[in-house]
């Protein structure tokens, strides 16, 4: 953040947040450098409907926590529309 690069990673979860109905930013694998280092922290998973992906800021270092948004998975383009829903996770 104080040299405004942004940095984008990519984290796989482990057995145990792959069981849960969604991963969780404490389910990531890696220990606890990666609970710690990232300034925020985006979760993708699948919604109520296999149309449906939620996006939750689970950490956000500048700003607002535990938020979602609910996005409308378009075929084979992947793309993603906003459904009209901001709601806490």
């Amino acid at each position: 953040m104080a040299h405004h690069v942004p940095i984008v990673a990519v984290a796989a979860s482990d057995a145990e947040g792959l069981k849960n109905e969604r991963a969780r930013f404490q389910d990531l694998w890696g220990g606890s450098s990666v609970q710690y280092e990232p300034d925020a922290a985006v979760m993708l998973n699948r919604g109520k409907s296999e149309n449906e992906v939620v996006m939750a800021v689970e950490k956000n270092r500048m700003g607002a926590v535990n938020k979602s948004i609910i996005f409308q998975l378009g075929g084979v383009n992947f793309l993603l529309t906003a459904v009209p829903l901001l709601k806490n996770v």
